[in-house]
Order: structure tokens, then C-alpha cells, then sequence
């Protein structure tokens, strides 16, 4: 089922960095941009869309319970089946798993929350793709999310 030669990251619609040339974006939201991207998204996996009911969850602790039991209703080997399919399709580029939200602002996303599961069902890590302004790679659950946040909190480890 895992194919290991499938390469994950996470991002938002708003990333820069992102090229078709060089990334395979999937849309992994309910709804996509209705404006022009600086790339075309070539796919949708809508079974990582979380479930309209809860888009106005405020509450990242609901939000989750709900969503990570839609993901353990698909389970793993589906969902890996769909996005090894879709890498098969992509030629070698990584799967980009895209949503709105922004996570240089501080927010919280499905995107991570899924990027979290897969991890923990594959040992397969999931990194959210650096901004061309700067790197994110936060959990969504409000740890250090910057490269500078993520040293000063290793230095701050050592003492």
C-alpha cells in the first residue's frame, strides 16, 4: 500500500513558492481559490476535505475529534492508495496537500492535523512547504513554527 517513494507536504493556496514544474498541487479543501494561482491545481482529494459542519468549529480540540474520525473512516490504506495513485500521475514531483488557511498568522488547519495522522499511521513525515518570504513548519497546534522560533526554543532546551 505505502509507496515509498511518495513525497508529502502541506501548504495554503497563498504559497509563492509553489510550481507545477517542480510540485503536483492537490486541493484537500472544500472549496478552491475561484482566482487566479500562480500554478493550477491539478488534483482534489476530497476525502481530506474536512466536512462542511465544520467549518465554523472554533474549537481545535472538536474540530479535531471530528476530523481525525473521518480520516480513521477512510483509514490509511485508502487514503494511501488514492495519493499513491495521484504521485504515480505526478512524475516524480511531491504531492502539495492544499487549504486556506495561513499558518504564518498563527492559525490552526486540517492540513496539519492530517500531515500529524499520516505520521503517526506511516511513520511518514509531512512538512509544511517554506514561503518564499520565510519558513513555516508549525503542527498547527502552536508550537515554534519558524526556523529562528524553532532555534531559540532548542537553545532555550539546553539550559
Amino acid at each position: 500500500m505505502m509507496n515509498d517513494s511518495l513525497k508529502l507536504y502541506t501548504s495554503s493556496y497563498f504559497n509563492k513558492a509553489i510550481t507545477n514544474a517542480e510540485h503536483c498541487p492537490v486541493s484537500i479543501s472544500v472549496s478552491k481559490p475561484r482566482w487566479p494561482l500562480v500554478f493550477d491545481v491539478e488534483n482534489k482529494l476530497s476525502i481530506l476535505a474536512p466536512p462542511g459542519y465544520l467549518l465554523k468549529e472554533e474549537d481545535p480540540e472538536v474540530y479535531r475529534k471530528e476530523y481525525l474520525g473521518q480520516l480513521e473512516h477512510h483509514g490509511v490504506e485508502k487514503i494511501g492508495n488514492l495519493l499513491g495513485r495521484m504521485a504515480e500521475r505526478a512524475n516524480g514531483r511531491p504531492l502539495v496537500l492544499l487549504c486556506w488557511e495561513d499558518l504564518r498568522k498563527g492559525k490552526w488547519c486540517h492540513r496539519r492535523m492530517f500531515a500529524e495522522w499520516w505520521e503517526q499511521e506511516t511513520g511518514q513525515q509531512v512538512e509544511e512547504l517554506d514561503y518564499p518570504d520565510g519558513p513555516v513548519r508549525s503542527s498547527g497546534s502552536g508550537g515554534p513554527r519558524t526556523r529562528k522560533e524553532r532555534r531559540e526554543a532548542a537553545q532555550l532546551s539546553l539550559f
